[in-house]
């Protein structure tokens, strides 16, 4: 270090000057023990600790409480072919199996994951991802990754909700736009040029999906992962005795009126009754 005033110490420093090699400059060597401001002052670090783990308990606790609110209005808007549940290891993900009635995927069920930002709702539009990835002109031939920006470009927290993500996946599978931004060249220019070949791999595609859906879930260490498996009639163990057929016409509003035809009379309480709540079977 070289002073700008040769020989003469920095304020707060005492020592002696040593000659240097250079007959210009003098080098101080300081006999001070006390320590600098900067090794002084308390670190800010320790004092944050604790008011950062509690913003981000909080923030874990506002993104759950979001995402269980969505779930909500999405069980309420009850989108016909559509299963979906929270996944049980991550609140980010969900899984979703898409049946399409319409299109040239008519008849399909394609098996799909939807990924939520760390940040949602403020982190962009949530991810679908099929598994496998579909022949789609909008779907990833790599990652199964569909683009849906020509529905929704940009995620408004008060404006946009998680079943509209799924209403604009399902109608790019029952009408194709044809002037989107292709994610997968191959199958938009098959699309644009030939409409009845694109149409033959459509229904190829959708054959190998119906058959991988039916194996084990990709997923499959979840617990609410959806497994899907072929029913044999033949098989008894499969069958519901007449209780259980009766159990779940309770769950109809025509048939939870009338327990008459019941095959045994029902006991304890029931919220389910329109206008008889609290009500009350006797034996």
């Amino acid at each position: 270090m070289v002073p700008k005033n040769k020989g003469v110490p920095a304020a707060g420093v005492t020592g002696r000057a040593e000659p240097s090699s250079s007959p210009s400059a003098v080098v101080i060597k300081s006999s001070s023990t006390k320590p600098s401001a900067a090794a002084a002052a308390p670190t800010a670090a320790p004092q944050l600790a604790p008011k950062l783990e509690i913003l981000r308990t909080y923030n874990n606790v506002f993104l759950e409480y979001t995402l269980m609110n969505e779930y909500a209005i999405f069980r309420k808007k009850c989108i016909p072919g559509v299963y979906i549940m929270p996944s049980f290891e991550s609140a980010l993900e969900w899984f979703v199996v898409l049946f399409i009635r319409g299109g040239v995927f008519e008849g399909g069920a394609f098996r799909a994951q939807l990924s939520f930002s760390a940040l949602h709702p403020e982190g962009g539009v949530p991810r679908v991802t099929f598994d496998p990835p579909v022949f789609h002109p909008l779907v990833n031939a790599l990652t199964g990754e569909m683009d849906i920006s020509c529905k929704i470009d940009k995620w408004r927290r008060d404006e946009h909700h998680i079943y509209q993500v799924v209403e604009a996946v399902k109608s790019l599978f029952e009408e194709i736009p044809e002037k989107i931004k292709p994610s997968n060249r191959e199958a938009y220019k098959l699309y644009i040029n030939n409409k009845e070949e694109f149409k033959r791999v459509a229904e190829e595609c959708v054959a190998q999906c119906l058959e991988h859906l039916q194996r084990e879930s990709p997923s499959g260490t979840d617990p609410n992962s959806f497994d899907f498996v072929t029913r044999d009639v033949h098989d008894l163990s499969l069958s519901l005795d007449e209780a259980s057929l009766f159990s779940l016409r309770l769950d109809s509003s025509e048939c939870s009126n009338d327990v008459s035809k019941s095959p045994q009379r029902l006991q304890g309480l029931s919220w389910m009754r329109d206008g008889k709540p609290w009500a009350k079977e006797v034996s």
